[in-house]
């Protein structure tokens, strides 16, 4: 493929506006890409969660929404391409940041960060985020907009009629908006 005359590289795992892709769609890439950015963002809450900085319990969630959950949301498009491992990872980053900031043990259960916090598991938060992005777009008069929508809906009820006999598919990922 050319353009402007000159051959496009190939490239195995193409980044478009901050999203990394992969060959077989599986977000593998992207996650990763995820998880060390959030890592790293982990080690400044763990820092300012200490009792020398005396921060409440709510403004440390206040900075794990803007530092980590930002990241997570930023890629909730690909929520319904995950599989059920690679979701657990994402939602491995929240539990560490629930952990550090209520000072939780590492066995603590996912639900319990999450009443303790507050916060929707990880899955959740992407749906709703997906579910808020296809009703807004319904509203707007495009017609490519349109019919990529219908597009998606007609895939996506394909997809369900064919996975209904498949073992080990999370049918909860799919999304179930009204169209």
């Amino acid at each position: 493929m050319k353009l402007f005359g000159e051959a496009i590289p190939y490239e195995a795992n193409p980044t478009s506006l901050g999203v990394t892709f992969n060959p077989t769609l599986s977000f593998e890439a992207q996650v990763k890409k995820i998880k060390d950015k959030c890592n790293d963002r982990l080690n400044i809450l763990k820092i300012i969660s200490h009792k020398s900085w005396a921060l409440s319990k709510d403004t440390l969630v206040a900075i794990y929404k803007s530092l980590i959950g930002s990241v997570i949301d930023y890629s909730a498009f690909m929520s319904s391409q995950l599989s059920d491992n690679l979701r657990k990872s994402v939602q491995a980053i929240q539990n560490i940041a629930m952990r550090i900031i209520f000072k939780q043990p590492f066995d603590a259960s996912t639900d319990s960060l999450s009443a303790l916090s507050g916060l929707p598991l990880v899955r959740d938060r992407m749906y709703e985020l997906n579910r808020r992005y296809f009703e807004a777009a319904r509203t707007v008069p495009n017609e490519l907009i349109v019919d990529l929508m219908t597009s998606f809906k007609n895939f996506k009820m394909s997809f369900k009629a064919k996975t209904k006999t498949l073992k080990g598919i999370d049918k909860t990922v799919l999304c179930d908006f009204v169209f």
